[in-house]
């Protein structure tokens, strides 16, 4: 599979537009190219009134590696994809329920991916609430006293 990035069309663009672009960029007929998709899709607008999106996309093609010689492009690269597994919890499991300390976002990522597996977890967080939070950190960029209790990242 060829991963092909920054791969730059305006935001009216059509889908056949799009595979007409990956068709190009790859030098290849439409015949070589047996599938493709958007990896990732962002907006460039630093250009305004002017948008566009810029893709990775991912495409299966013929001939790989003659294609990736004969381009000679940074963007395009031979990949090859790894599937991603969920944690899976055997039937029946028993052990005390995991605690996370923190309900930052790698704090709530934890939880949600353990609650998946069917772990049930704790999450603890020991800060204040987003309003006095935010009173706590104003107060340390103007008089430079931190409350050890709030984390004022």
């Amino acid at each position: 599979m060829l991963s092909i990035q920054q791969l730059k069309l305006p935001v009216s663009h059509s889908r056949e537009e799009l595979e007409a672009k990956i068709r190009k960029q790859l030098k290849i007929p439409r015949e070589s190219l047996l599938s493709w998709e958007i990896r990732k899709q962002s907006l460039d607008a630093r250009k305004k009134p002017e948008l566009f999106y810029v893709y990775t996309i991912y495409a299966q093609v013929q001939n790989e590696k003659k294609i990736l010689k004969k381009v000679h492009d940074k963007n395009i690269m031979l990949i090859s994809e790894k599937k991603y597994r969920y944690l899976t919890v055997p039937e029946p499991f028993s052990c005390p329920r995991p605690v996370i300390a923190g309900s930052g976002p790698a704090g709530l990522f934890c939880a949600y991916y353990l609650a998946r597996a069917g772990l049930r977890p704790l999450v603890l967080e020991r800060g204040d609430d987003a309003d006095t939070r935010k009173k706590a950190v104003e107060h340390f960029w103007e008089t430079g006293i931190l409350d050890p209790e709030s984390n004022v990242q």
